[in-house]
């Protein structure tokens, strides 16, 4: 099946009452996007829940996909007067059918998280056997490893799991801001003191990759935990195509064991709000790393969770900072 693409640039105010219009007019998909991106003129737009600011660009363009039949002309002019607005100028193109399924995973490669260290999807040979391969692939549960903050996390995990071998991120990528080994004590010294035999926690687990990533570090026990039944269910196959041994339960099954180590990669609004609760979770003397968070919202997170943590931020990638604490 072959499609049509109807692409126009409206004002921010009236974009929701186009898409609205474009959709009762039979389009499968409306799009709305930067029409500056990519380019010195693009406006990042940087939301989270509950956040009640606009949420799109001052000038929108949108672009509707229709069946292949579809005369745009006259969509265009039906749709402007649902809106009650003129056309605007407009653009119309052919978008052939594919094999979405074989596109979609011709834009996720194997990842290279650090030396020796690399994400490879099910369908791509490991350019490295000998390395540390996680296999997993792209799905509805957030964390593939193109993301910075995922990156951070598992570099992070690397150098609290293998002390001798991680350390900041200088191997993937570049960062800014790092500050390796807090004044809590460094990744030896709490290795020294579990012997070794590292429990940890995922808090916002998502694909499991962290969790994956742990037990493949060499960590004894590692739990992940989210409030999606999508994500436990990505999680627990994901462990199941890895061969580890993890256990992936909502968060009001956690009971009340605490861990060396504790992971949230989550929203800052929600590592705001569930600080009490992921201090518990430490016991004395174990880390936290704490990521998902812009860099210029570190110092809000920091000041909160400085009532138990030794903290500061372990390093800064793309914008985006992992904090590390130690549990006093």
């Amino acid at each position: 099946m072959s499609y049509m693409a109807l692409r126009f640039d409206v004002e921010a105010e009236d974009a929701d009452a186009w898409s609205d219009a474009l959709l009762a007019l039979g389009a499968f998909a409306v799009e709305a996007c930067d029409p500056r991106a990519e380019t010195a003129a693009e406006i990042p737009i940087y939301a989270e829940p509950g956040d009640h600011r606009d949420s799109l660009w001052p000038i929108t363009r949108l672009t509707g996909l229709f069946d292949a039949g579809n005369d745009p002309d006259a969509t265009l002019s039906r749709a402007a007067a649902r809106v009650g607005r003129s056309p605007p100028p407009h653009e119309a193109f052919p978008v052939p059918d594919r094999d979405w399924v074989q596109a979609t995973r011709m834009q996720f490669e194997p990842i290279r998280i650090a030396e020796g260290f690399w994400i490879v999807p099910s369908w791509c040979a490991p350019p490295d056997p000998t390395a540390l391969n996680l296999s997993l692939d792209p799905g509805l549960a957030f964390g593939t490893g193109s993301h910075a903050t995922t990156r951070l996390c598992l570099i992070w995990l690397r150098a609290q799991l293998t002390p001798s071998v991680g350390g900041p991120m200088s191997a993937a990528g570049p960062s800014q801001g790092a500050n390796y080994a807090p004044s809590g004590g460094s990744a030896a010294a709490l290795a020294a003191s579990v012997g070794g035999q590292f429990s940890v926690l995922d808090y916002g687990c998502g694909s499991g990759i962290l969790s994956i990533a742990a037990v493949k570090l060499g960590a004894q026990r590692v739990v992940g935990t989210d409030i999606d039944p999508q994500a436990l269910a990505a999680s627990i196959e994901n462990a199941r195509v890895n061969a580890v041994a993890a256990s992936f339960v909502a968060p009001d099954r956690l009971g009340d064991e605490t861990f060396d180590i504790v992971v949230a990669n989550i929203l800052t609004s929600a590592l705001l709000a569930l600080a009490p609760l992921l201090a518990s979770r430490v016991r004395a003397g174990g880390r936290i790393a704490l990521c998902g968070i812009l860099a210029p919202q570190a110092d809000a997170v920091i000041e909160t969770y400085r009532r138990w943590f030794d903290i500061s931020t372990w390093q800064s990638v793309e914008g985006w900072a992992l904090l590390e604490g130690v549990r006093r």
